[in-house]
This record gives C-alpha cells, sequence and structure tokens, in this order.
C-alpha cells in the first residue's frame, strides 16, 4: 500500500494561497477537531492535517525573511522530510493493518478490565484527501468488540464469585449497548463464564462514541477497559 501521494497542504485545510497565519491556525483547529484519533477520527487524516498546518504557517511566517535568512532560520521547515508510516503511536502489524493503544485504566486490577477492541475496515486509498470525504463511502465495517477476561491473563478465574457478579454487571450492561448507542447489529455469548461479544457501527466515529459511553458505564460500576483500535485496508480493485 502506497502512501506516497503529492498532497496539496491548502486543499487538506481547505485555503487560498493568500491565508492569513490566523485563518491556517483557525482551520487547523476546525479539521483537527473533526479528525483527532481522540475522538473517533482517522490517524492518517489527522496526521495529513498536522503536517499540512506545520507547512503553511512555517511558509508564512518564514515569507518575511530573505532567502538567506530562511536557510540560516529553518532550513528543513524550507525542505520538509516525508514522515514514515509508522509515526505516532500506530504500528504496523502485518501489510494492510494498523494498531494503536487506547484507553486502559491502569488503576484497576486485572480482573476487572473488559479487552476493547474498536476495528475499523476501510478501502485502501486512491488519494489521501478520500480521508476527508464523509466516513460512510470509505468504510466497510466499524465493529466493538469486548471480551472478559483478558486472554492475556489466564491467571483470572472466571468461575470464582467475584468473576460471575462482573459477569453479571457487563451481561446487562453489554444488553442495553445496542438501543443506547444505535448500533446496526449486536452478538454476545458466555462460555464457561468468559465473555465475548460485539456491537456494529455505520461510522468509527459513531463506533469511538459507543465506546465513551461503555466506558463511562464500567466505571460507574466499579469496571474499567483496556482497549485498543485496529484498522484493516482493502484495496477497492480486489472487491470488484
Amino acid at each position: 500500500m502506497n502512501y506516497g501521494f503529492e498532497i496539496d497542504p491548502r486543499d487538506v485545510l481547505g485555503l487560498s494561497s493568500e491565508a492569513s497565519l490566523a485563518e491556517i491556525h483557525e482551520a487547523f483547529r476546525a479539521k483537527s477537531k473533526k479528525h483527532h484519533p481522540d475522538v473517533g477520527g482517522d490517524e492518517w487524516a489527522f496526521r495529513m492535517v498536522t503536517r499540512s498546518y506545520e507547512i503553511l504557517s512555517s511558509q508564512r511566517v518564514l515569507h518575511r525573511f530573505s532567502a538567506a535568512e530562511r536557510a540560516e532560520v529553518a532550513p528543513d521547515l524550507i525542505r520538509p522530510q516525508p514522515q514514515s508510516p509508522n509515526a505516532g503511536q500506530a504500528t504496523a502489524q502485518r501489510e494492510g493493518e494498523w494498531v494503536r493503544k487506547g484507553v486502559e485504566d491502569a488503576q484497576l486490577p486485572a480482573d476487572k478490565l473488559v479487552d476493547v477492541e474498536l476495528f475499523t475496515l476501510r478501502y485502501e486509498l486512491d488519494s489521501p484527501l478520500e480521508f476527508l470525504q464523509a466516513p460512510e463511502n470509505r468504510n466497510l465495517s466499524c465493529c466493538m468488540t469486548l471480551t472478559w477476561p483478558s486472554p492475556e491473563r489466564p491467571e483470572i478465574d472466571p468461575k470464582s464469585k467475584e468473576s460471575a457478579a462482573t459477569l453479571k454487571v457487563l451481561v446487562k450492561l453489554f444488553g442495553s449497548m445496542p438501543r443506547k448507542s444505535r448500533a446496526v447489529s449486536s452478538w454476545s455469548r458466555v462460555t464457561d463464564g468468559r465473555f465475548v461479544g460485539w456491537l456494529n457501527y455505520p461510522t468509527a466515529i459513531q463506533a469511538y462514541q459507543a465506546f465513551e459511553y461503555l466506558h463511562e458505564s464500567l466505571l460507574a460500576k466499579g469496571l474499567g477497559t483496556k482497549q485498543r483500535t485496529r484498522e484493516m485496508f482493502l484495496s477497492r480493485d480486489g472487491l470488484l
């Protein structure tokens, strides 16, 4: 998958070539509110928005200097280097898949933490500007999966009395999630005291909003989450 696109930072931020520094900053703030990963936005989109802001604001400031002064003051801003796809918290698990860690209530014991994965299946990009389009047009699936106890903690006994109480709370809470979070579909199962369930949403933002509701509800019951976000990209050509 190739991310070596040529993009115009003015197109990303929706600005003209004559935009002032204040206009550049305001456009960056508006785009950040929409695309920041902490509110369920796309990490790649946010990275493009941030880089575009860096380039345009730097150009606007350095325009006040002579060519010789610009080279001395900020040579790296005159010749910006491309960012690695591994920049930030996201890590590549395998080709076409990215994972980043999210909310973890580390103050709670392991048997009180519910594993939550926000998984989004997306079309591979033909242009980076597609990230700024409506997510319904590029998302195939947005799913939130819950697992308790964590498969990474085999020492937790799901059949203990305390675990049974935790399971009861989780099952009841999950049962209210489809209606309260407006999930498109849902499924859950309890086997040998272990819970697994998923909820499906039309966009990544709605999935993240559902997670925020879930997280607040779990904390109110003395439980917490260990959350991560996983994204997988598929070629459009391969689906034709």
